[in-house]
């Protein structure tokens, strides 16, 4: 398998209080990854999508998000806030919109004469990921991009997928110059694997900080959405 190219580097959009969504009666998010539409190879994949929302915030979050367009399609993993809520309504309200919500399964994206797969994880504090089962579903060795919520499960990574994409961490959402995040919002995970592009024994992943907060609005790592872009010849080699 080619190693990731980052076409130049791994993009950073700066945004600000005005650019979150607003709903009466309920505070989300939106952020995570987004894979751009502009270039055949590309996608959008939405990652740590909606928290604390009532119902009727949840479909107009999900009508919201729903103006997402890529040629690939707009998929979704739900993360703890969702479970903690309803999430069987906010997974029926984003795929009512043509968002693709997925736990433990795949979609194959055909792209070239080969194609890739596109693999969703449940959230490892409140459901059951099933990493290595998921993957060994697939029965060939094409490229596996996965998206999970929780970068915990970077642990579980099969050598078999190119990337993880994950959200959950808000990047430690307070860091101390010259020390870093100090709180870890993900269980048993080490705090290096909270924000950025994280490469261990040949695996690669991206933890976005997203926008937004947990528990208290206090946040001084970066609000984003990450613009990731991999060279062609990395998808159709396999």
């Amino acid at each position: 398998m080619k190693a990731i190219t980052i076409a130049g580097a791994v993009e950073h959009k700066k945004l600000n209080k005005d650019d979150l969504f607003n709903c009466e009666n309920g505070v989300y998010r939106v952020g995570g990854v987004a894979f751009r539409d502009d270039h055949p190879a590309s996608m959008l994949s939405v990652v740590d999508t909606i928290v604390r929302s009532n119902n009727i915030c949840t479909y107009k979050i999900a009508e919201r998000l729903g103006k997402l367009s890529a040629k690939f399609g707009v998929f979704s993993v739900l993360g703890n806030h969702d479970w903690a809520g309803d999430g069987k309504a906010l997974w029926t309200a984003l795929e009512s919109a043509g968002i693709k919500v997925l736990e433990n399964e795949s979609v194959y994206v055909p792209f070239g004469e080969k194609g890739f797969y596109i693999v969703g994880l449940a959230d490892y504090l409140t459901r059951d990921p099933r990493y290595r089962e998921t993957i060994a579903d697939i029965q060939n060795d094409l490229p596996k991009i996965v998206i999970s919520h929780d970068p915990y499960t970077f642990k579980d990574m099969p050598s078999s997928v190119l990337l993880q994409l994950s959200g959950h961490t808000h990047g430690g959402q307070v860091a101390l110059p010259l020390v870093g995040p100090v709180i870890n919002p993900t269980k048993n995970a080490p705090l290096r694997w909270l924000y950025g592009m994280i490469e261990e024994k040949g695996n690669r992943m991206i933890a976005s900080s997203g926008v937004g907060t947990s528990v208290l609005p206090i946040k001084n790592t970066p609000n984003e959405v990450v613009l990731v872009t991999i060279e062609t010849s990395t998808i159709l080699a396999s």
